[in-house]
């Protein structure tokens, strides 16, 4: 698990979020990022090793794999993202220069709005065959 690609853990039942998973299937130019609903059952094995604070999140959750894993939540997860996906996702990296606390403000208000602007999702994030291997609970 070493070598392992980065995962993102996302919320299977919303749409923005749905929306975001497949903008980062697209936009992975390295094809290895992997992903995973953050109620199944990749997302509770893999979050069964965090710290509480990311175990109970509601929020996109970047994790890197290793020997210690490393949790991302909210603004510090799209963060990370941003960072993998490079070319002009880079530009939301820039965020990272508004202090953390005004980050998380600005996540937090849109996720407590996501479901009344985009409702719930009416479709599962469902890969091409050739990136079936990449969502952890299709495998």
């Amino acid at each position: 698990m070493l070598d392992a690609p980065p995962v993102l853990l996302y919320d299977g039942d919303c749409a923005l979020c749905s929306r975001a998973a497949r903008a980062a299937l697209r936009w992975d130019r390295r094809g290895t990022l992997q992903f995973a609903p953050l109620r199944g059952p990749a997302a509770n094995t893999l979050l069964a090793a965090a710290p509480d604070t990311v175990r109970t999140a509601d929020s996109l959750v970047w994790v890197e794999p290793g020997a210690i894993p490393e949790f991302r939540i909210r603004s510090d997860a799209v963060l990370a993202l941003a960072r993998y996906l490079g070319g002009w996702a880079r530009v939301a990296h820039l965020a990272r220069l508004l202090p953390h606390q005004w980050r998380d403000l600005g996540y937090n208000a849109i996720a407590r709005r996501r479901m009344q602007w985009l409702g719930p999702s009416r479709s599962c994030v469902l890969p091409l065959p050739h990136d079936r291997h990449r969502f952890l609970d299709l495998r």
